[in-house]
């Protein structure tokens, strides 16, 4: 799965992944992503050559 923070691989057993209260599924790869999305820190992902 693709971490939707970061943009990196991760497998589905590891990470993390919240459910919000409009049915949305974001899949974060550690707890440092899922905070700086929750704090709306501004990311891009890498550029795949």
């Amino acid at each position: 799965m693709e971490c939707d923070y970061c943009g990196d691989e991760a497998r589905k057993t590891q990470g993390k992944l919240l459910v919000l209260n409009s049915g949305d599924k974001k899949f974060f790869c550690s707890g440092s992503c899922e905070k700086n999305w929750k704090n709306k820190r501004k990311h891009t992902h890498r550029k795949q050559e």
